[in-house]
Protein backbone atom coordinates (compact mmCIF):
# COMPACT_ATOMS: atom_id res chain seq x y z
CA UNK A 1 0.00 0.00 0.00
CA UNK A 2 1.22 3.47 -0.83
CA UNK A 3 -0.22 6.42 1.06
CA UNK A 4 -0.24 9.86 -0.56
CA UNK A 5 1.29 8.91 -3.93
CA UNK A 6 2.93 12.04 -5.38
CA UNK A 7 1.23 14.01 -2.58
CA UNK A 8 -2.22 12.58 -3.40
CA UNK A 9 -4.93 11.30 -1.08
CA UNK A 10 -5.76 7.88 0.33
CA UNK A 11 -3.99 4.55 0.10
CA UNK A 12 -3.26 2.94 -3.26
CA UNK A 13 -2.60 -0.78 -3.58
CA UNK A 14 0.30 -1.47 -5.96
CA UNK A 15 1.76 -4.72 -7.27
CA UNK A 16 5.03 -4.28 -9.20
CA UNK A 17 4.94 -6.79 -12.06
CA UNK A 18 8.34 -5.90 -13.58
CA UNK A 19 10.99 -3.22 -13.19
CA UNK A 20 13.73 -2.05 -15.56
CA UNK A 21 16.41 -4.51 -14.43
CA UNK A 22 14.40 -7.56 -15.56
CA UNK A 23 13.34 -6.32 -19.00
CA UNK A 24 15.14 -6.10 -22.35
CA UNK A 25 13.18 -3.00 -23.31
CA UNK A 26 13.45 0.57 -22.09
CA UNK A 27 10.42 -0.06 -19.90
CA UNK A 28 11.20 1.16 -16.41
CA UNK A 29 8.11 -0.04 -14.59
CA UNK A 30 5.10 -2.27 -15.17
CA UNK A 31 2.59 -2.41 -12.34
CA UNK A 32 -1.02 -3.07 -11.42
CA UNK A 33 -2.77 -0.63 -9.15
CA UNK A 34 -6.05 -0.45 -7.27
CA UNK A 35 -7.29 2.96 -6.16
CA UNK A 36 -10.30 3.31 -3.85
CA UNK A 37 -12.91 5.98 -4.68
CA UNK A 38 -11.69 9.43 -3.68
CA UNK A 39 -8.01 8.42 -3.62
CA UNK A 40 -5.41 9.19 -6.26
CA UNK A 41 -2.09 10.71 -7.25
CA UNK A 42 -1.73 14.50 -7.01
CA UNK A 43 -0.54 16.71 -9.87
CA UNK A 44 3.05 15.77 -10.78
CA UNK A 45 5.47 15.21 -13.68
CA UNK A 46 8.02 12.55 -14.63
CA UNK A 47 11.26 14.02 -15.97
CA UNK A 48 12.79 10.79 -17.37
CA UNK A 49 9.81 8.64 -18.34
CA UNK A 50 6.49 8.75 -20.10
CA UNK A 51 3.61 6.96 -18.40
CA UNK A 52 0.71 4.97 -19.85
CA UNK A 53 -2.39 4.02 -17.85
CA UNK A 54 -4.72 1.26 -19.08
CA UNK A 55 -7.96 1.22 -17.10
CA UNK A 56 -9.36 -2.23 -16.33
CA UNK A 57 -12.35 -1.39 -14.13
CA UNK A 58 -13.80 1.54 -12.20
CA UNK A 59 -13.81 5.19 -13.20
CA UNK A 60 -11.48 8.13 -12.69
CA UNK A 61 -10.94 11.77 -13.46
CA UNK A 62 -7.55 12.29 -15.13
CA UNK A 63 -5.84 15.63 -15.55
CA UNK A 64 -3.30 16.27 -18.31
CA UNK A 65 -1.92 19.78 -18.06
CA UNK A 66 -4.89 22.15 -17.94
CA UNK A 67 -7.34 19.55 -19.35
CA UNK A 68 -9.26 16.93 -17.42
CA UNK A 69 -11.68 14.19 -18.40
CA UNK A 70 -13.58 11.26 -16.98
CA UNK A 71 -12.27 7.85 -18.04
CA UNK A 72 -13.31 4.23 -17.56
CA UNK A 73 -12.61 0.60 -18.49
CA UNK A 74 -10.71 0.17 -21.75
CA UNK A 75 -9.43 3.76 -21.82
CA UNK A 76 -5.70 4.38 -22.19
CA UNK A 77 -4.00 7.60 -21.11
CA UNK A 78 -0.48 8.61 -22.18
CA UNK A 79 1.07 11.36 -20.06
CA UNK A 80 4.19 12.01 -22.12
CA UNK A 81 7.58 12.79 -20.60
CA UNK A 82 7.44 16.00 -18.60
CA UNK A 83 3.66 16.14 -18.93
CA UNK A 84 1.91 17.36 -15.81
CA UNK A 85 -0.80 14.88 -14.78
CA UNK A 86 -2.94 13.56 -11.93
CA UNK A 87 -5.62 10.91 -11.38
CA UNK A 88 -8.46 10.45 -8.86
CA UNK A 89 -10.77 7.43 -8.63
CA UNK A 90 -14.47 8.32 -8.68
CA UNK A 91 -17.73 6.38 -8.34
CA UNK A 92 -18.61 3.52 -6.02
CA UNK A 93 -16.00 0.91 -6.96
CA UNK A 94 -12.19 0.91 -6.87
CA UNK A 95 -10.25 1.86 -9.97
CA UNK A 96 -8.11 -1.01 -11.29
CA UNK A 97 -5.40 -0.15 -13.82
CA UNK A 98 -2.14 -1.21 -15.40
CA UNK A 99 0.66 1.37 -15.35
CA UNK A 100 3.61 1.36 -17.73
CA UNK A 101 6.57 3.74 -17.47
CA UNK A 102 9.13 3.83 -20.26
CA UNK A 103 12.05 6.02 -21.22
CA UNK A 104 11.56 7.76 -24.57
CA UNK A 105 14.27 7.26 -27.23
CA UNK A 106 15.91 10.64 -26.63
CA UNK A 107 16.85 9.44 -23.13
CA UNK A 108 17.22 5.68 -23.67
CA UNK A 109 19.60 6.17 -26.63
CA UNK A 110 22.04 8.05 -24.37
CA UNK A 111 22.28 5.25 -21.80
CA UNK A 112 24.50 2.15 -21.95
CA UNK A 113 22.93 -0.96 -23.48
CA UNK A 114 21.46 -3.30 -20.91
CA UNK A 115 20.05 -6.78 -20.57
CA UNK A 116 17.90 -8.27 -17.83
CA UNK A 117 19.45 -9.21 -14.51
CA UNK A 118 20.41 -12.88 -14.54
CA UNK A 119 20.49 -13.11 -18.34
CA UNK A 120 22.62 -16.11 -19.34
Amino acid sequence: MIRGLHGGTGQIRVNYLAVGGVLFSDMQLFEWGEVPPGAGAARHTHTRTEELFLLLSGRAVVGLGADQREVGPGDAILTGRGGEHWITAIGDEPLSLLIFEAMPPEIADRLPAHSPVGDA
